[in-house]
């Protein structure tokens, strides 16, 4: 088993999760970390760039596995 914590915030009528806590690991501050060095080394461009690479990734990996 692993625990896993959830941070929420309320608005209107609904919950919405902002970070995933997994064994005392934030997803976002690990997100903003690795972010913050790219933009460091690559500039924004360089980020946006690679954010646009993965995402054109895992768009060819699901239509490959639909076909």
């Amino acid at each position: 088993d692993i625990e896993m914590n959830y941070r929420l915030y309320h608005t209107g009528d609904q919950w919405r999760v902002y970070d995933i806590v997994i064994e005392n690991i934030s997803l976002a501050s690990n997100y903003r970390s690795e972010f913050a060095g790219i933009v460091r080394k690559d500039k924004m461009t360089g980020l946006i760039e690679k954010l646009k690479e993965k995402q054109t990734n895992r768009k060819a990996e699901e239509a490959a596995k639909g076909a």
